[in-house]
Formats: C-alpha cells, structure tokens, sequence
C-alpha cells in the first residue's frame, strides 16, 4: 500500500538525523558508483514547465517535481519514492522534505569541511533555507553562535528570533559583512544574482557554502572566494553546467568526502547544487521512520 506524507507528517517524523542519514545513503551509494542521479530536467507545459529531479539507487528510485508557472518558490512539490521491485511505496508533498534534505546536504558538507569543534556561523539571507541548515547542523556539531543578516530588518528581527529557538547564541548583523567576520562557516542562501558580501570581510580559513546563484555573471558568490579557495566541492557535480562559477576550477564531489575527510579543511567553498536521488533516500529514510 502506497503511503502518502503530508506536511504535519514529515514535520513530525523527519528528524536531523533521519534527514542527515537519508542523504547519507545516498552519498554512499554514489560512491560505490551505485546511484543514478542526472541534472534536473525541465519540462515546458504551456506558459510554465515542470522541473524533475530524478534519482536511482539500492534503497529505491523516484523524482521530485515542482512547477516553475510565474513563481520562483519550489515549496509547493512532490517527491514519490519506489521500491526496486516496481511498487510504488510512498508519496510525500509539500515543503518540508525538500528543506531538511537540503539542510542535511549543507550539514554533512560542514562537517566535512571544517576542523572538529564547536562553530560560529554567518549567515547572509536569513530565511527558510539558512534556518534549515542550522537545523540540521546541531546533529552534528557544537554550535557557539549563529550571526544572522537580512536587507529587510523587519524580516531580519523575525528571523533571529526564529533562530533562537534552534541555537542559545544568536546576534543580529547590520551589515552581511558584520555576519562574515571571524566565523568558522560563511552560508550564503540568497536569490541574488550579485555577489552578496565582500570579500575582504571573509576569513581565509572559513568554509564558504553558497545555496543560491552560483552561474558566471549572476552569482550570489564573489569570485574571489572561488578563486582563492582550497578546495571547489558540490554535491551535484552534473547539476553544475559550463556556466558556473567554478566552470575552470576542479570540483570535489561531496561524497569522496564522507568516509575520508580532507586532512586540511581550512578555507574551502561548497556549492550546494541539489544531488538528484537524495530526496528519494530521504523520503525512504522517513517512512522508515513512520513505519517504527
């Protein structure tokens, strides 16, 4: 029987770490070489297109899909999750998957990336992605303070008491280069398509994860931070095209670094580019959950 997820239900199973450990399988199974996962399509239906993300792997197979007809939101979408012998197992609908899939692809990539201990973070863009991060951060790591920007302050004050429910430390930015200084991790999560803070403002050995705009020309990303970063990693490698920003720079796929971390993990930038499968694994992960 097929099992159908609204909101409140993913809202009340799909935990950090549940989320962190579907994408976790996934990860590992594009290691072994064993997950499917092509760039998202787009399908034009009439004045707007569909978008899928698509994604295979041992522990099943299925799509996302969200609909581009005059909104820039993807939070009205659908994942549907099969299992290998061709039974369609689940179907789960709404925002909530998509935004803890990919707060737990931005945590494992944290991570990863940064030296153990407890962290400081910046954020520029404070909003439903940036607070998902977060969300699933604190699974795995410390956090000692969060500092948060936004243009809009009205917005900015409702966020960072939103942030407070998630981290005992949490400090207002004036300005996106007030959140950037003498941090650990720098998350840019904006629509921007200009660079967002100024570079000078970032610390050398931070960990630059950047959640918006990332293509030559319209990039959200200042491309002095990719020209002088250690390491390019993404979690979706085939999702990056010719025109990224990281076009002439060696991308490190995110899952090379799970069961083996970069031994220097100082001053790397993430692009997280949304690996196709992973909503799969995570859908597969929560109705395990649901199921227990």
């Amino acid at each position: 029987m097929t099992v159908l997820l609204d909101p409140s239900d993913v809202t009340a199973r799909l935990t950090p770490a549940i989320a962190i450990e579907g994408v976790r399988d996934a990860l590992r199974a594009a290691a072994r070489g064993e997950l499917a996962a092509p760039a998202r399509t787009v399908v034009g239906v009439g004045d707007g297109a569909l978008v899928f993300t698509i994604g295979a792997a041992p522990y099943g197979y299925g799509f996302r899909v969200y609909d581009r007809f005059g909104s820039t939101s993807v939070d009205d979408q659908l994942v549907a999750l099969w299992s290998r012998d061709g039974r369609l197992t689940a179907v789960a609908h709404g925002p909530e998957l998509g935004r803890r899939r990919t707060g737990a692809i931005g945590a494992i990539a944290i991570d990863a990336l940064r030296p153990p201990g407890p962290l400081t973070v910046g954020i520029v863009g404070a909003g439903q992605q940036a607070w998902h991060q977060i969300w699933a951060l604190r699974a795995l790591r410390q956090i000692h303070e969060v500092r948060i920007f936004r243009r809009n302050a009205a917005a900015r004050a409702e966020w960072l008491e939103r942030f407070r429910r998630l981290v005992d430390h949490v400090a207002e930015a004036e300005t996106a280069e007030d959140a950037a200084v003498e941090v650990d991790v720098v998350i840019l999560a904006t629509p921007s398509t200009q660079p967002v803070v100024d570079p000078s403002a970032v610390p050398k050995d931070a960990l630059v994860s950047s959640l918006g705009p990332k293509d030559i020309g319209a990039s959200e990303l200042p491309a002095l931070l990719v020209d002088r970063a250690r390491m390019i990693v993404t979690d979706a490698p085939a999702q990056l095209g010719p025109s990224s920003v990281a076009t002439d720079r060696a991308l490190t796929p995110l899952w090379s670094l799970i069961e083996d971390p970069p031994r220097r993990r100082e001053g790397s930038v993430f692009l997280s580019a949304g690996l196709g499968g992973t909503e799969v694994a995570v859908l597969a992960r929560a109705l395990d959950a649901r199921a227990g």
